[in-house]
């Protein structure tokens, strides 16, 4: 029991170097009354991921010490005195309660998992465009944001430091999934992550911030789109991409979308995957020199002759 008292002692200094008297939360017999208190001590966790960090290490060792003295903590009020006797429990949920929120755990409706409050969550269906009905968060993409909305809401908003966390983890998901659709846009997780930098301190302008987040959220948007206004697939998207160069005319852009459509038809094409993409077919040299030939060949033939095939 001594470890897990040290580990409150802990968790209520840090929380106190930063103004946050959670003790009070802790003593009080109506833990979970005041829930915009919790929520304006987490925004002011959510000013750095430092401060995020710092404040789970806390939480964790709170949780792991009350694991611990199980079940003897069960029954508080048979244990030897002590200054958290008849608190353990509501000190271990005050924790962790704070962090579920700080971390915006939600399950797939949108809802804080066990949590008793959406604290405020900025992205959700009030901010879809009208014409768009959505059945969960996840469906949420950026052609159906109201961004005239979006900005409403975080004006209003009386936590802005987790508005800025909603956003993130948003734009976040909606990078990554990109990503995994075409690997030549890592320019853009790495613009988003600089962002992220450039204002991850104590002292950032959260308007500022925001403004920056939602320029980038502008520029996925027509990412997303991209695809659809030159006439390609997303597939042929990626290898278009991984051709094309600055340099090339009009109508030798056309070449490279024609190429690019071109390749990935014969990638698709039965017999070759059948010969040519086998099983395994990376693992052996010759068979990967037979890949290679096979996409040079549609390469040359139908790429512009300034535009390398390699």
């Amino acid at each position: 029991m001594n470890y897990l008292d040290a580990a409150i002692d802990e968790g209520i200094k840090f929380m106190n170097r930063h103004a946050l008297p959670i003790q009070e939360i802790i003593e009080s017999a109506e833990t979970f009354k005041n829930l915009s208190q919790f929520n304006a001590f987490a925004d002011n966790l959510s000013k750095t991921e430092e401060l995020k960090k710092e404040f789970s290490v806390y939480q964790t060792a709170i949780i792991s010490f009350y694991e611990a003295c199980k079940p003897d903590i069960l029954t508080e009020e048979l244990l030897r005195e002590s200054r958290y006797r008849g608190t353990y429990k509501r000190a271990k949920e005050a924790f962790e309660y704070l962090r579920k929120i700080i971390n915006r755990k939600r399950d797939d409706e949108g809802n804080f998992t066990e949590a008793k409050d959406k604290a405020d969550v900025l992205i959700d269906e009030s901010i879809v465009s009208a014409g768009y009905t959505i059945d969960s968060l996840k469906e949420i993409d950026l052609s159906q944001i109201d961004f005239n909305k979006l900005q409403e809401r975080f004006k209003e908003s009386p936590y802005k430091n987790l508005s800025i966390t909603d956003m993130v983890d948003f734009l976040k998901e909606r990078t990554r999934k990109l990503l995994e659709r075409n690997v030549t846009r890592v320019n853009l997780a790495e613009k988003l992550q600089e962002i992220i930098n450039n204002y991850n301190t104590i002292s950032s302008d959260v308007e500022a911030f925001f403004k920056a987040l939602r320029e980038y959220a502008e520029r996925l948007r027509e990412e997303e789109k991209r695809a659809a206004a030159e006439g390609l697939t997303e597939a042929e998207l990626e290898i278009f991409d991984l051709l094309f160069e600055e340099h090339l005319s009009e109508a030798d852009t056309t070449k490279v979308k024609e190429a690019a459509q071109a390749l990935l038809q014969k990638l698709k094409d039965n017999e070759i995957q059948r010969t040519i993409l086998s099983t395994d077919w990376h693992k052996h040299p010759q068979l990967q020199g037979n890949v290679k030939k096979m996409i040079g060949d549609v390469l040359n033939l139908k790429l512009p002759k300034d535009v390398s095939a390699n």
